[in-house]
């Protein structure tokens, strides 16, 4: 019942104009994977070129919920600037970690070897 209202709720989010109502988790991982295959060049292609204001990707429908990737601008931005860099600071040194890591050479051990 609950699952029952909360989509004709969406729906009729989606019917007034709110893109953002994708309802279907298939239609909203539209921007994930777009985003995976799409190669990394590619990707400033689309966007506004503006440093100042930057966009984030997302999952979007029309009314009748054909799916496609949007760009929206990120809120506030100006607001909570120094924030984002360094959470961004934050994910980027996650990420050469985990590199690191990954090409760091395994070692492996045995039952008997501990015994």
């Amino acid at each position: 019942m609950r699952e029952s209202i909360r989509s004709i709720l969406s729906l009729q989010g989606r019917l007034f104009g709110s893109p953002h109502h994708t309802i279907e988790p298939i239609k909203a991982a539209i921007a994930s994977v777009h985003l995976i295959l799409v190669p990394l060049a590619l990707i400033p292609l689309f966007m506004n070129n503006d440093a100042n204001q930057p966009v984030r990707f997302g999952a979007q429908t029309d009314r009748w919920g054909n799916e496609c990737v949007g760009l929206t601008p990120v809120k506030e931005w100006d607001t909570h600037k120094d924030e984002g860099k360094a959470l961004i600071a934050k994910c980027d040194k996650l990420y050469e970690k985990m590199k690191v890591e990954e090409n760091a050479p395994r070692q492996f051990e045995t039952a008997s070897e501990r015994m």
